[in-house]
């Protein structure tokens, strides 16, 4: 599914030194999100997530309290990707 498989293992890698640390790591993936260097792409933001929700997933997972840990969040607009 992502081609870089390096990157989500090295999240891991660093996620399980949070059993030392305490450091809580979360790989996000998100699909397309409608930011201001989409605008002379042709592509309009109705397809695209707005980057507010992604803003908003990432803050909720950090509000969660110190016993729990997400490790993933994969997110893609509702109407498919581009």
């Amino acid at each position: 599914m992502f081609r870089n498989g390096r990157i989500r293992r090295q999240a891991r890698d660093r996620g399980q030194s949070r059993l030392v640390t305490g450091v809580r790591v979360c790989c996000v993936h998100p699909g397309a999100v409608w930011t201001p260097s989409w605008a002379n792409s042709g592509f309009t933001g109705e397809k695209m997530m707005p980057a507010e929700d992604i803003a908003r997933a990432i803050l909720n997972v950090y509000r969660l309290s110190r016993r729990t840990v997400v490790e993933e969040i994969i997110l893609r607009p509702q109407a498919g990707d581009l």
